[in-house]
């Protein structure tokens, strides 16, 4: 995602008249004789960075020059990023530019004979660097103008005749009086250069001034428009909207004369309040009510703003915590005319890290405390706690906000959660009765019966009597028989069904489905096949997917089109359960409770029941059925275009099928014909390679490899349940490769057309962080799998192939690079690793400087190879740096992952009491950013149990061994290797004060290394070892 503002390198303008640039360096060109065009025409930027090396080493003795590279690399950047654009223009051999870096080079050759002047030099040079970085910050703003095109060129020449004038003065012999008048002429010639710079900087920063509005606005409003797509909000206006509309006023107004309502708005002590009610009770009612007073209460003149959410109405994916949040903040910036600096800060942190989402990485939390110092008072209503992702976690971040700021009032309704009520004490908890819904429900009763047209006054009075008395408080009972009664044929079948209709919501819903079941063998089906999309579908489902899910059985039949069924019919066969939201083209339950009901099987199918129509249902029978109509259509779709073409009817179900069909089929009961329909869709590699793309970057997940793997087994238990034996089509890593050397393909071609979007979804391009995260856990995958080796080759292959059609030094070279060191290091070969990520560093700092994320990913890893190496110092510094960068990045997981490699390189130097005071500090990260069993937050508990170990303090190392293990065992389960590791890190400390203890652990670890990795690998071998130990020691005593 772009940064605001977005900054871009010069791109070349038309060729034809010479443009600006080339008018100055012809200018330049003219000042230098044939000998030095000559001399000069060969060299090239390696040539430069390798002169500054080698007198980086010359002058290392003095303590004023060591670090030469770092000061001088700003201005070569400077000289290199329009250089190219320089010879991209002109296109002649020898190219241009190579002349300005033989200059460069010769000078540097002159200058470390002057030491005395070296130093002065360097200063020299850092001050026309930071004339000219504001060039750099504004290109992409006023890259076509041509004043400022002008004034990019004149700096060009004023740098490029300082460089030749410094090595003119250099080139000088000696150090007489000759020389040294020399040297103040040159001084007096550079302060005239840098007031030409300083007025150069002036005509630029008018150039800004003077800059159409419109382009401003325009700036701002693409601002806006990248925020909003950060924050994706789920959209609660419009469920406000939809809820008021439905609402009959003046239901809900009760609450607004309670005490404890009254206390919670105006109070400076109870700014929390929880309404808790059974389901049907109205609370969805009372919140819309609740967000209508305070919005006609508040004062415009003044920032009050309501912000609410309603869980209800809205699927699992956005019910998490942080999706709730970012609605939460996408209202309240809805209030300024311009963005805050809060969130723009934020949002730039984000983009930098390559989170293309807000995530709780990005502190969303601080994030809203920083928007509510702005805000006179905030109010956030939050509906359906109970039908959040994780109601625990959002009922603390509520608590967290409105204990943060004292001008928040928050208030949250939802069913009883009891897990929580002793959480949420001291703060007042507010029960629904039936005697406080008594009179909202008469009303909403009266008003609907209103509008049947056979209703007469005494039938009125009749029906409003024993609805009023049925309900008992139960908005949701209520209006499922005013539904029903609306499709009464007559005055008799109206009080038929009144007289007949239960009391309760499940004798409810019992008695709407014996009423399904009096319809056709065909209705029946069509039913439920309908409402097992609306219980299971992993996310809603529209209207146009939703009816080629229907009308799928056998694709390749022409009459296909004849089973597509009439929208306003299935509203209709499922009313009073489903209703449906026109703005938003989806079905849904009226009810949470209808999906739970419809999920609830008490009883034994009856025998020669048609399980194709029976309700209620299991729910793995429901992803059976997903999962067949998914891989269904996606063996059949290539058949149907064939011969048919391409069917607008049926695409839309194809988005949905590709990405969800695996989750569908892993939580379905096993099934030999589906079983056989997934290994012939995993068999056409292309398919498989696009399916397996989309995994690892359509889909937000922060360890995508990881869930992949994950995913992969869960296949592969699934189908164990068959007589098939194990396929090699689920066996990926090779698949991953391919992936992987595709995706640099695609990005090539999209830089070339300046694409902003990737092959996969439409989605932001693939970062490269994202990639670097995939090969991270790929490693993994070759290790734990012996085949380290085939990592190596393909990454040396495709590392070979493109250096040899780009210069060795071109960035895109980098993330091989990067790749091939994490694999030498898990080959154990790190000298070689250390070599390589050095060479992948030396490119990164040339290209992005020596602050860029990507630049301090690489140093960070350099930390760890140096520490694997010994060379504890150089890791601690390298760690250290990476830190320093990071803490102002907004990258907190990089920091917690940064505090982490640094507490182990303290450790290793012997200071294990400093190493668990970092392992602490990013562990308090990890886990309010990814969860307390979160893999990374259990390897650094087992951290810490080491440095204890070092400390000889047993007993709290073998509490933290023993936390990881039983982590890891509900996290990865007992068959995976990190758990089994986790047994012998236990064992080992065990073994100080519970030898038979120690034994057990270290030989259950063996058991599972032996299945896992075979007998003769060095982990199961040292398992060996250490039981063998025990077992002396055990039969001495």
């Amino acid at each position: 995602m772009a940064q605001i503002p977005h900054t871009s390198q010069v791109q070349p303008q038309v060729r034809g008249e010479l443009q600006p640039l080339q008018v100055s360096f012809e200018r330049f060109r003219a000042t230098l004789d044939p000998d030095e065009q000559e001399k000069f025409q060969h060299t090239t930027f390696q040539d430069v960075i390798s002169e500054v090396e080698s007198l980086e080493k010359k002058q290392a003795a003095s303590s004023h020059t060591v670090k030469i590279k770092s000061r001088i690399q700003p201005l070569l950047s400077f000289l290199d990023r329009y250089g190219r654009a320089l010879d991209s223009l002109t296109q002649a051999k020898p190219i241009p530019f190579s002349l300005v870096w033989g200059l460069v080079r010769i000078l540097l050759e002159v200058a470390s004979s002057h030491s005395r002047y070296l130093e002065r030099l360097i200063d020299a040079v850092e001050d026309i660097t930071d004339k000219v970085s504001l060039y750099a910050e504004y290109e992409s703003l006023l890259k076509g103008d041509l004043r400022f095109q002008a004034a990019l060129a004149d700096v060009y020449y004023d740098t490029l005749v300082f460089l030749h004038k410094a090595k003119t003065v250099f080139s000088k012999r000696g150090f007489s009086l000759l020389w040294r008048n020399s040297w103040r002429t040159f001084e007096l010639d550079f302060q005239k250069t840098l007031r030409g710079l300083s007025r150069h900087k002036t005509v630029l920063e008018d150039e800004i001034a003077l800059s159409d509005r419109t382009r401003v606005v325009a700036v701002w409003k693409e601002a806006r428009h990248n925020v909003s797509r950060w924050l994706s909000p789920a959209d609660a206006q419009d469920d406000f909207l939809r809820e008021s509309k439905r609402r009959t006023s003046p239901c809900g107004q009760w609450l607004l004369s309670h005490e404890l309502f009254k206390e919670w708005y105006h109070s400076t002590q109870n700014r929390i309040l929880w309404i808790v009610g059974p389901p049907g009770s109205g609370k969805t009612v009372l919140s819309t009510s609740i967000i209508e007073h305070v919005q006609s209460e508040r004062d415009a003149k003044v920032r009050q703003p309501v912000a609410f959410f309603y869980c209800s109405q809205n699927s699992q994916q956005n019910q998490t915590t942080v999706s709730i949040l970012a609605a939460i903040i996408a209202q309240i910036i809805a209030q300024f005319e311009d963005l805050p600096e809060a969130v723009l800060e934020a949002y730039n942190k984000s983009t930098k890290c390559a989170r293309p989402r807000l995530s709780m990485a990005d502190q969303p939390l601080f994030l809203i405390k920083s928007l509510c110092d702005l805000l006179n008072e905030l109010y956030i209503v939050i509906d359906g706690l109970d039908e959040a992702e994780d109601p625990d976690d959002v009922m603390q971040k509520m608590l967290a906000i409105t204990d943060s700021s004292a001008n928040v009032r928050t208030l949250i309704l939802s069913r009883e959660l009891p897990g929580l009520t002793k959480r949420f004490d001291p703060h007042p908890i507010f029960r629904i009765t039936s005697k406080d819904t008594r009179a909202d429900i008469d009303v909403f009763v009266a008003d609907q019966l209103s509008k049947l047209d056979f209703m007469d006054a005494e039938l009125h009075d009749k029906m409003f009597a024993k609805l009023s008395q049925g309900a008992d408080g139960m908005f949701l009972w209520a209006s499922l028989i005013l539904q029903s009664l609306a499709s009464a044929t007559s005055t008799y079948d109206a009080m038929d069904i009144l007289s007949n209709h239960p009391v309760g919501l499940s004798m409810t819903y019992n008695a709407i489905l014996r009423r399904f079941n009096t319809r056709s063998p065909q209705g029946q089906k069509l039913t439920k096949t309908f409402l097992t999309w609306l219980c299971c579908a992993a996310r809603p489902v529209g209207w146009n997917e939703l009816r080629a899910a229907l009308a799928v059985d056998k694709l390749e039949e022409e009459n296909f089109r004849q089973r597509i069924p009439f929208k306003a019919a299935m509203l209709e066969i499922c009313s009073p359960l489903v209703e449906y939201l026109s703005d938003q083209d989806v079905f849904r339950f009226v009810h949470i409770s209808v999906r739970e009901f419809l999920l609830t099987v008490t009883e034994t199918p009856s025998v020669g029941r048609d399980d194709e129509s029976q309700l209620p249902f299991r729910e793995a029978d429901g992803h059976f059925h997903i999962a067949t109509v998914c891989l269904r259509y996606l063996l059949q779709a290539a058949v149907v275009e064939a011969n048919l073409g391409p069917d607008s009817l049926l695409f839309p179900l194809s988005e949905y099928a590709t990405s969800f069909w695996a989750y569908h089929l892993v939580r379905s009961r096993y099934d030999s014909e589906l079983d056989e329909m997934m290994h012939s869709y995993l068999s056409s590699r292309p398919r498989r390679l696009s399916w397996i793309a989309r995994q690892l970057f359509g889909e937000s997940s922060v360890f995508p490899l990881q869930h992949l793997v994950k995913l992969q087994k869960q296949l592969c238990k699934w189908a164990s349940a068959g007589d098939r034996e194990r396929d090699d089509r689920l066996d990926w890593i090779r698949d991953v490769e391919q992936i992987l050397l595709d995706v640099e393909h695609v990005e090539e071609q999209q830089r070339s057309s300046g694409s902003e979007t990737d092959s996969i979804g439409g989605r932001a391009r693939i970062t490269y962080f994202e990639k670097l995260m995939v090969i991270r856990d790929l490693s993994r995958e070759y290790t734990m799998s012996n085949r380290l080796d085939q990592g190596e080759r393909w990454m040396t292959q495709a590392l070979q192939k493109k250096q040899g059609s780009l210069r060795p030094d071109e960035l895109s070279t980098v993330w091989l690079l990067n790749s091939l060191g994490i694999v030498y290091d898990q080959q154990q070969k790190v000298e070689l690793a250390a070599a390589t990520q050095e060479k992948a560093l030396m490119i990164q700092e040339k290209h992005l400087g020596t602050s860029h994320l990507e630049t301090i990913w690489t140093v960070n890893e350099l930390g760890r190879m140096y520490r694997h190496l010994q060379r504890t110092q150089d890791s601690i510094t390298m760690h250290s740096r990476a830190l320093a960068v990071l803490r102002t990045s907004g990258d907190d997981l990089q920091v917690a992952w940064t505090l982490n490699t640094l507490a182990r390189a303290r450790r290793q130097l012997g200071d294990p009491a400093n190493a668990i005071a970092l392992h602490k500090e990013a562990i308090a990260i990890q886990k309010k950013l990814l969860g307390a069993e979160h893999p990374h937050v259990l390897w650094a508990t087992a951290d810490i149990g080491r440095c204890y170990r070092d400390q000889h303090r047993f007993v709290e190392s073998a509490r933290h061994h023993r936390i990881c293990l039983e982590g890891r065992k509900r996290v990865l389960g007992l068959d995976h290797l990190d758990t089994l590791w986790a047994m012998n890190d236990l064992g080992l400390v065990m073994a100080e004060f519970n030898k038979v203890e120690a034994r057990k652990l270290h030989r259950q670890a063996l058991v599972g290394q032996t299945l896992l990795l075979g007998a003769s690998h060095r982990h199961t071998v040292w398992s060996r070892t250490q039981i063998a130990k025990l077992e002396a020691q055990i039969s001495l005593v």
